[in-house]
């Protein structure tokens, strides 16, 4: 893959670029799928649609002819998720503000239309959490901001179809203040970026099931 996409051409270039910008460089369009069954929350089922430049990157130079298209979806897919596992695949979830551990995602599926990329993935908990389950908040979010996950709406937060329990959802928009912007914008010429600055713009999903 090339320079962004080498980072996971979204959630890559945070990984390779020679510096690191306190804006995004790269836009991820995020669907969210709570799995779960009648007695517990399971998991979440990621879905998350990049940006035509950054899908433009991802795919320079790559076969995507009708013989190896699949095969260079498949890989790709495959790479992206290993250049993020060291990040918990950009994925916070908290239950009473104590973080859940996701087992490691067993398969990608990296598919293209109307000239983007998504890539789909299933994260497991390592402990399923016991219904009712209240004051759960999700995060997605790259470190040093330079790719933007986003949540177009409230109705981008799903249940699967086999998960029949009560949810609400809400989203709750970063609350920054005018000196943190003042400072992520000082930070344009600073190579080693700064760590917290993807918490601080990000969205939090609020989840409460019953």
């Amino acid at each position: 893959m090339k320079s962004l996409v080498l980072s996971i051409f979204f959630l890559v270039v945070s990984f390779q670029a020679p510096t690191l910008k306190a804006h995004p460089h790269s836009w991820v369009s995020v669907l969210t799928e709570i799995e779960g069954d009648s007695q517990h929350i399971k998991g979440l089922k990621m879905f998350w649609t990049f940006d035509l430049i950054t899908t433009s990157d991802a795919l320079d130079g790559e076969d995507l002819s009708e013989d190896h298209r699949q095969d260079t979806l498949q890989n790709l897919a495959a790479e992206m998720l290993k250049n993020i596992k060291e990040t918990g695949y950009y994925t916070r979830l908290h239950h009473h503000d104590r973080p859940l551990a996701f087992k490691d995602p067993k398969q990608a599926l990296l598919t293209l239309e109307d000239y983007k990329l998504t890539l789909q993935f299933y994260l497991a908990l390592e402990k399923p959490v016991a219904l009712p389950a209240t004051n759960l908040s999700l995060k997605v979010y790259e470190e040093t901001y330079y790719v933007d996950f986003l949540w177009l709406q409230v109705d981008d937060l799903q249940l699967s179809e086999s998960f029949y329990a009560d949810c609400k959802f809400k989203l709750l928009e970063p609350q920054t203040t005018t000196e943190q912007i003042a400072y992520a914008a000082s930070l344009e010429k600073d190579a080693k970026g700064d760590s917290k600055l993807g918490e601080m713009f990000t969205q939090t999903a609020s989840i409460d099931c019953l």
